[in-house]
């Protein structure tokens, strides 16, 4: 009986391409303008975001010590 190794990880069954990224579709998906505004203002979101949540937690103190006392 003969055994052969099988390849785990051929070039045909790989889901990654060459550099190395998974592909999530069949095809390159375009953004659409909504997404394209969007992609512009994203480091400003993420700023929002973070202050907004600094902005909770210092509420959420200020309540506790409020409850506290």
């Amino acid at each position: 009986m003969k055994i052969t190794k099988k390849s785990c990880c051929s070039k045909e069954e790989s889901s990654l391409d060459d550099s190395g990224l998974e592909i999530n579709t069949p095809y390159p998906r375009k953004r659409n303008i909504f997404e394209r505004r969007l992609n512009r203002y994203n480091h400003i979101m993420e700023f929002v975001r973070t202050m907004l949540a600094i902005t909770t937690v210092g509420l959420q103190l200020i309540i506790l010590y409020r409850l506290t006392n």
